[in-house]
């Protein structure tokens, strides 16, 4: 596991305990916060409440390269559904809409002088 995480560049995340990797657009550009932005819009148009099913639909818009057994298509995973996720698919939502929110959030960062 050790040189899995040693060869991450900026932008790739994998679980092992949760068996999925993903990348994330790098360069990140303006246009993939809007992606991300309209993804959370729409997941609250859709009624969603809860900050990893907003973010977690966010998410959805902006990845990439995603590998993940018990998930195959996250795609397949509407703002409705999210409120019937359990188990190891809860898991993944938790855990993918944590590490992409704190992605968007340190590249939209403006460190001060």
């Amino acid at each position: 596991m050790a040189n899995e995480l040693e060869t991450l560049k900026p932008g790739e995340f994998y679980s092992e305990a949760l068996g999925c990797r993903f990348t994330l657009p790098e360069p990140f550009r303006l246009r993939h916060v809007e992606q991300y932005e309209a993804g959370r819009d729409k997941a609250k148009a859709a009624g969603a409440q809860f900050a990893p099913s907003i973010n977690w639909t966010g998410a959805v818009e902006i990845i990439e390269d995603w590998e993940c057994e018990a998930l195959p298509d996250p795609h397949n995973l509407s703002p409705a559904d999210l409120k019937d996720v359990h188990g190891r698919a809860m898991q993944i939502v938790m855990w993918v809409s944590s590490q992409v929110n704190v992605y968007v959030l340190a590249k939209l960062y403006i460190p001060k002088n």
